[in-house]
Formats: structure tokens, C-alpha cells, sequence
């Protein structure tokens, strides 16, 4: 019987020593401290804090033995207008990735037949064929941004 009231009063007092009070002050070098005792001789503010976690679950009703989740969780139907913006939003979408698809593969083939062509005429000085080199190397830089 005497385990039984210590056990209650235990169960009674836990909550209490959970719940410290968080204090908060400026030290003489200007730095804020936290303790859970105030200090001596300073003026200290008492923290609250918030709570750890800022997920709640949706709330869930039980009907005739099977999980509901509220109407307010549901998709609400869309109205005739708001199909037709979403269509047209999808439609001026795929119109520019194709004008971009459309560009990426222009500029391929330019940068292609510009780097078949360099270097027909070959140069006879060191720069020349040093330029030349460098315009190539330029050519298939951009052969891998437009061609892959």
C-alpha cells in the first residue's frame, strides 16, 4: 500500500520538475547567457519557450470503422475557369520549351558546320595557327552546350 502512494506522488510531482522556468541576461562582457537558475546580483528576464515541433497531423474522424480525414483536407473541384487557365498555362508552356528546343538545335547546327569549316585555309604563322586552335576549342565548347 505505501509503494501504491509513493508511486501517485511521484506520478504527481514528475510534471513539476519538468517544467523549469529558462532565464536570460547580459554578462559584463555584453554576452547574452541562459541558465535555469537566475544569477546573482543582475537583472534576469524569464524565457518562455515554444513548442519543439510545429507538425500537427491532420485530425482524422473515425466512421464505421474506417479513417476519414476532414473536408478541409480535400481537394475542392475547379471551376471552369480555372481549367481553362491551367490549360492555357500548359499550352504557352510547351509552346516555349519547343521555341527553345527549336533555338538549341539552330545554334547546334551553326556552331557544327562553323567548326567543319574552320580551318580550311590553313595559317602560316605561329599566332595564326595558334588562333586558329583556340576558335576550335571555343567551337566544340559550344558544340557540348547546344549538341548534348
Amino acid at each position: 500500500m505505501t509503494w501504491n502512494l509513493y508511486g501517485l506522488l511521484v506520478c504527481l510531482l514528475l510534471p513539476t520538475l519538468a517544467q523549469a522556468e529558462i532565464y536570460q541576461w547580459r554578462d559584463e562582457h555584453g554576452r547574452l547567457q541562459f541558465s535555469d537558475e537566475p544569477p546573482d546580483k543582475k537583472p534576469a528576464e524569464t524565457v518562455t519557450l515554444k513548442p519543439a515541433s510545429g507538425y500537427s497531423p491532420p485530425q482524422v474522424h473515425r466512421q464505421v470503422g474506417k479513417d476519414v480525414i476532414r473536408d478541409s483536407m480535400r481537394r475542392s473541384p475547379r471551376s471552369d475557369a480555372s481549367k481553362a487557365s491551367i490549360k492555357a498555362f500548359r499550352a504557352a508552356s510547351t509552346r516555349r520549351a519547343a521555341s527553345a528546343k527549336a533555338s538549341k538545335e539552330s545554334s547546334c547546327r551553326r556552331y557544327r558546320d562553323s567548326y567543319r569549316t574552320s580551318g580550311v585555309r590553313p595559317s602560316r604563322t605561329a599566332s595564326g595557327v595558334k588562333a586558329q586552335r583556340d576558335h576550335k576549342r571555343y567551337l566544340r565548347g559550344k558544340i557540348k552546350e547546344y549538341c548534348h
